[in-house]
């Protein structure tokens, strides 16, 4: 339990700040090249490299951003790989959002959402991922 409240109060700032960065872009667009959406579009790299490192609560933000194309153009197969990355690292919230996004989908996209996750997996750890 002990543990349980230490990675709680390690994550919680990263956790603010990728949530952060979602609002930022989520309360604006990247229709022309102002500073602005030049900062965004920065942030929005910044939170891709953190989910791309393997971070459970960026790659969260990140499938809860395209589930609702959120300063990204609205992607639920990329969402769906996103959050179960996410939730494959017990990040609960995750677990939720991609009970809730998968009623939403096709079992094709299911599967190709599963399929890419799996390739993303075996291209940073191939003795990670099992065979189906």
């Amino acid at each position: 339990m002990r543990n349980l409240h230490f990675a709680e109060e390690m994550l919680m700032p990263r956790m603010l700040m990728i949530t952060s960065v979602a609002l930022a872009l989520a309360w604006g667009g990247f229709a022309c090249a102002s500073p602005r959406d030049r900062e965004q579009q920065a942030l929005l790299k910044k939170a891709e490299m953190a989910a791309e490192q393997g971070l459970a609560d960026a790659q969260y933000s990140l499938g809860r951003m395209y589930a609702e194309g959120h300063g990204v153009l609205e992607d639920p197969v990329e969402a769906h790989m996103w959050l179960s990355l996410s939730a494959g690292a017990e990040f609960n919230a995750a677990r939720r959002a991609l009970l809730e996004l998968e009623r939403q989908l096709t079992a094709e996209q299911i599967d190709l959402a599963e399929a890419i996750a799996r390739e993303w997996l075996a291209a940073r750890d191939p003795e990670e991922v099992e065979d189906d």
